[in-house]
């Protein structure tokens, strides 16, 4: 009987440690498959609400980059607010495959910030 009592007390425990391990381990791969930066562009007024197919062709050009999950256009900051997965890209990689394809519309290069 008391040799019985050890077992489940030993199995109860194993299964704590194994849950624990496990919640402790989804947030982080959450965190890491996606960040944002807003990259601003280099000519004051390119973005503007008025012109929805330029709109449409920039958020098209960065979609296309590898890495990049989302774009949206930011009016008030002359830029775009992008999502991304670190894991495939970066900030300046980002900027250099847009501008390569886009050299009308360049973005700045020093000047992407990280948001949270």
């Amino acid at each position: 009987m008391n040799s019985r009592k050890h077992a489940i007390l030993a199995g109860l425990v194993a299964l704590l440690f194994t849950a624990a391990a496990f919640a402790q381990a989804k947030p982080e791969t959450a965190k890491q498959d996606r960040a944002n930066v807003l990259l601003r562009f280099e000519k004051d007024g390119t973005v503007s609400a008025n012109c929805s197919q330029t709109l449409g062709v920039i958020t098209q050009s960065m979609l296309e980059v590898e890495g990049v999950k989302n774009a949206k256009i930011d009016g008030k900051s002359n830029g775009v607010q992008v999502s991304y997965d670190p894991g495939k890209t970066t900030p300046q990689k980002i900027v250099a495959a847009f501008n390569k394809e886009n050299p009308d519309t360049p973005l700045q290069g020093s000047a992407a910030k990280e948001a949270k």
